[in-house]
């Protein structure tokens, strides 16, 4: 379900590292603080209505783009009033060659 809503919600990819961690086949299955703490974040974000506005074809479009080390997120938006409305969030986590990329390479990536 939440690979459904995933373009709904900013920044999925850094919440729900601490759960992609525990997927590792050298990692241990622990659920501790941090993993309750995301997955509660989770929730949260897909609880509350969709933040996203409408696009409009008659205004200019934004991208945002940010390259942690584990993810990758970007948010396409649009100004009005002075304030950023997002159109569509996109994010996912990084495979383990990628997080040995360059942080320009990264965030390069983050944009495509």
């Amino acid at each position: 379900m939440v690979n459904f809503f995933r373009k709904f919600v900013p920044n999925l990819a850094d919440i729900a590292e601490p759960l992609h961690a525990m997927l590792k086949a050298d990692t241990t299955w622990t659920w501790g603080p941090n993993q309750e703490k995301a997955f509660e974040r989770i929730k949260e974000s897909l609880c509350n209505p969709a933040v996203l506005a409408l696009y409009d074809c008659k205004k200019s479009v934004y991208l945002s783009a940010d390259a942690p080390s584990y993810g990758i997120g970007a948010m396409l938006y649009q100004i009005k009033d002075s304030s950023k409305l997002p159109i569509a969030y996109a994010s996912r986590t990084l495979s383990a060659t990628e997080r040995g990329y360059a942080q320009i390479e990264k965030e390069a990536l983050a944009i495509v």
